[in-house]
């Protein structure tokens, strides 16, 4: 997880308007919101799994990549 954070962070420059629309909205949400976001995005893996659709899987992965950069960042602040 923490190898996959810093290639993220490495690319933070490299960010579309969608990737920092999703950033800042995340910014924006409190942990137990975070929390729930989180689960609700493996439940939508899980089924996007099910359906073998991996565009879907592909996309749902990488906003979870950011959830958890932002949990951990906030864990690590506190």
């Amino acid at each position: 997880m923490y190898k996959k954070i810093k290639v993220v962070m490495d690319n933070f420059k490299c960010l579309s308007l969608e990737q920092e629309k999703y950033l800042c909205m995340l910014h924006r949400l409190n942990a137990y919101d975070l929390l729930k976001l989180e689960k609700q995005k493996e439940v939508e893996l899980g089924i996007a799994d099910a359906n073998s659709d991996s565009k879907l899987i592909d996309d749902i992965e990488n906003k979870l990549d950011w959830i958890r950069i932002v949990l951990i960042t906030r864990s690590k602040l506190s």
